[in-house]
């Protein structure tokens, strides 16, 4: 299935690039602030450009972030590659199903909705629980002793064959719950 990015140019946001902010170094007279607030969320309600149901959250990176990683967002809108420790703090988990982010880069990533994809580990079944895994970044439907935190709201809706890759993704308001 194709991806979908939805853009919404008579309201200006374009969901397709990331920005690196300017600093005061390079042109003292601009401050190093993102275009739109951090936090910011974007709902879709309609199916334009497929992108039904879909919610975006404008984010800074606290390092790179791989396309269709699976991130971890702090109570300052910082996203980092989803990780056990990320999800044991509570933090909001979004998928950059957009574009690669450097560190430092701010932009949006995927909150809620369908026609998301994201990162999964080799042989993930379709319409099962997902769980962190200890490849920063990626979910799986196998749970690791070492992790063991499975993701509610969020489900592979294609099976995954032999390697680790992305795949579509129905993500509903997800959340970490701890299984121990």
């Amino acid at each position: 299935m194709p991806n979908y990015f939805p853009t919404t140019p008579s309201a200006g946001v374009d969901l397709v690039n990331s920005w690196t902010p300017p600093t005061s170094s390079s042109n003292p007279n601009l401050t190093n602030v993102p275009p739109y607030n951090l936090g910011w969320e974007i709902n879709f309600t309609d199916n334009t450009n497929g992108s039904g149901g879909m919610a975006v959250s404008v984010i800074a990176t606290g390092g790179a972030i791989a396309k269709y990683d699976f991130v971890g967002i702090d109570e300052n809108f910082v996203a980092q590659p989803l990780t056990k420790a990320l999800a044991l703090a509570g933090n909001r988990i979004g998928v950059a199903s957009f574009y690669a982010f450097a560190s430092g880069d701010y932009g949006f990533v995927a909150v809620q909705g369908h026609n998301i994809n994201g990162n999964v580990l080799a042989s993930c079944a379709k319409d099962v629980p997902l769980f962190v895994t200890s490849t920063a970044g990626s979910l799986d439907d196998a749970a690791e002793s070492s992790t063991f935190l499975q993701v509610h709201g969020v489900v592979a809706a294609v099976s995954v064959g032999t390697l680790a890759t992305n795949t579509e993704l129905l993500v509903a308001v997800p959340m970490r719950y701890n299984l121990v």
